[in-house]
């Protein structure tokens, strides 16, 4: 399952913003678990429908901390090359 960045909302509302690249929910769901965001499908269901632009905020939040994980990632990675080099 896939979340889109860009809430739900009016036709057109939002047209100005480019797309957002996706994130799955597990990425979703694991990104606001490092910020401490504990919260359930229906509860984000609830909020992508009701609330967008807090919704837009969660998803925001838990791509910055998938990103962030892939830095360490790859910087843990390089690190482990080097010192075996």
């Amino acid at each position: 399952m896939q979340m889109h960045a860009e809430p739900p909302g009016e036709e057109g509302s939002l047209s100005h913003h480019p797309p957002s690249p996706q994130l799955k929910y597990s990425q979703l769901i694991h990104g606001l678990a490092a910020e401490n965001i504990i919260i359930n499908r229906k509860a984000l269901a609830s909020l992508a429908q009701n609330e967008p632009l807090s919704f837009k905020a969660l998803v925001d939040t838990a791509k910055r901390q998938s990103e962030a994980l892939s830095v360490a990632q790859y910087l843990r990675a390089k690190h482990g090359q080097t010192s075996s080099t």
